[in-house]
């Protein structure tokens, strides 16, 4: 509402401005008055300054909407799940099967720069070289590193084109036979935290 209104003002300063001083054969003349120099200057602030804040407007509601999904390679069943063997407690070789996938999506009018993902494994550790891509970032001692953070120089999240992250790879991982959680918190420049909770099943087989 007040965007369409600096815009009908620039439009309506602009044409009084025109209406004012037109036709051009009488602009010398306006301008040996002084009083119609002023006039015009005044006019031409006017439109300056309704520009600028129509612009400023602009920046400030337009935000990037950042949107995460999770996908499971095959998945047909209505959760994730991580198939174990019962003998090793380790996570079966058969990939794709034991991948996920981690996608953003901007939904908004701009940009989002710097964007920034952390995962945040709830009962279940690992190596701090466990992802490819993943920075470790939070650990509990004796137990492993249970944090890992995707955070890209000069990456840039675009209106409509999705950025795909460094895929999770479960395979031969050794687990200790329960379920945990998967905590997936994301944020860039202009867009607050949000996060996400992906529940993970262990299949003993």
């Amino acid at each position: 509402m007040i965007g369409k209104f600096l815009d009908y003002t620039c439009i309506i300063v602009l044409i009084t401005a025109l209406l004012n001083f037109a036709p051009v054969r009488q602009f010398n003349t306006y301008l040996m008055d002084f009083s119609n120099i002023i006039s015009f200057l005044s006019l031409l602030f006017a439109v300056v300054a309704a520009y600028v804040a129509k612009r400023a407007y602009d920046y400030a509601i337009l935000r990037p909407d950042l949107s995460m999904g999770i996908s499971q390679y095959l998945r047909d069943r209505d959760y994730f799940y991580l198939p174990i063997d019962s003998k090793t407690n380790r996570v079966l070789l058969s990939r794709p099967l034991t991948e996920f996938t981690i996608r953003i999506k901007n939904s908004g009018q701009v940009s989002a720069k710097y964007p920034l993902v952390q995962i945040e494994f709830e009962g279940a550790y690992f190596t701090e070289n466990q992802f490819v891509g993943w920075k470790a970032v939070l650990h509990a001692h004796g137990q492993g590193y249970y944090g890992f953070r995707w955070s890209p120089e000069n990456t840039i999240v675009y209106p409509g084109l999705p950025v795909t992250l460094p895929i999770l790879y479960f395979a031969g991982i050794g687990l200790r036979g329960r379920d945990f959680n998967i905590v997936i918190k994301y944020a860039a420049d202009g867009f607050k935290l949000k996060e996400v909770h992906i529940p993970v099943k262990l299949e003993m087989r």
